[in-house]
């Protein structure tokens, strides 16, 4: 039923324009990936703390439980499981590994959900419902994502959110929450890490005698969302204790922009390091995209923060 939806919208998609085509890559790749990560930080550091904060959290919890349920059932791609599924060419480079749930329709889900969760008007609620449905959808027309990929990734990506709204709540609530999230989030990532290195992985071979799905990179992109998470929580309890920057009372563009520079220097510091540095000493692929998107968020979450707050104070802004 699912391969037999997703064929009957491939016909539609080859018998239209390549400007069909054209339009839901963009969408995917703007709305499931691109376009994300300038929403959260510019968010964080220049416009509304709390929102910032609750959209890194949704989707550091989020990212986490899509890419350790991808490790659970192992399920193909659709066009492993049929010869008459053809994915868009421009999407298949980027749909690698398991399918089952999808990545872009959560990360979709549980930023524009926060949104609608956090401001609560119609007009932004039904747009963001609109951004949601077209990058669910995109992943179906493109060939990547069977119907039930996409509905679980939605249904992560949006529960979630009611999962960390009051986990921020309560870590904020009194002294020490902050501390017991931060070591029941580490102790919730080695116990499920546990279950990823010693459970058993499906090892099939393609025609050409190529393995299907490489278990081991698998692996690497649940490290990522590890340290995506643990970066959140570590960076969030950091600069709750010692940092606590506020919002600029007038959100000049000198401001704006030395928030943006200092931050995403750190940022660019710690890319180069985890991408040169650390491959080039032949650190283990896992630990080094566990590292990659740590030292990104961390030095996003506290780093950044810590260093404008004291060149704005130093400022005298």
């Amino acid at each position: 039923m699912d391969l037999a939806y997703l064929e009957w919208l491939q016909n539609i998609r080859m018998s239209l324009p390549p400007l069909f085509e054209q339009f839901f890559l963009l969408i995917s790749d703007a709305l499931g990936q691109i376009l994300i990560i300038p929403l959260i930080c510019l968010t964080y550091w220049c416009f509304d703390k709390k929102p910032g904060k609750l959209l890194l959290l949704n989707i550091g919890i989020s990212s986490y439980a899509n890419n350790f349920i991808k490790l659970l059932p192992c399920v193909y791609r659709p066009w492993v499981r049929s010869d008459a599924i053809h994915p868009t060419q421009g999407a298949f480079a980027g749909a690698t590994g398991y399918s089952f749930p999808s990545g872009h329709t959560q990360m979709a889900s549980s930023t524009f959900g926060t949104i609608v969760y956090y401001m609560k008007k119609t007009a932004i609620s039904i747009l963001c419902a609109i951004l949601i449905l077209l990058t669910a959808l995109s992943r179906n027309i493109l060939g990547v994502h069977t119907p039930q990929d996409v509905v679980v990734g939605f249904l992560i990506g949006i529960g979630t959110i009611f999962i960390a709204g009051p986990i921020m709540r309560w870590g904020e609530e009194k002294e020490g929450n902050d501390l017991k999230l931060l070591i029941v989030t580490i102790a919730a990532c080695i116990v499920t890490t546990i279950i990823v290195l010693v459970k058993p992985y499906p090892i099939d071979y393609d025609a050409s005698g190529n393995l299907l799905v490489d278990p081991v990179a698998m692996q690497a992109d649940y490290f990522k969302t590890v340290g995506l998470l643990t970066g959140v929580m570590l960076g969030w309890f950091l600069e709750r204790r010692y940092v606590n920057f506020e919002m600029p009372k007038r959100r000049g563009i000198k401001v704006i922009a030395l928030r943006v520079v200092i931050s995403v220097a750190i940022i660019a510091v710690f890319f180069a390091f985890t991408h040169v540095f650390l491959k080039n000493i032949g650190f283990n692929n896992s630990a080094r995209c566990f590292l990659e998107l740590f030292l990104l968020v961390f030095g996003g979450v506290y780093l950044g923060p810590l260093a404008y707050t004291k060149a704005e104070h130093a400022l005298g802004w």
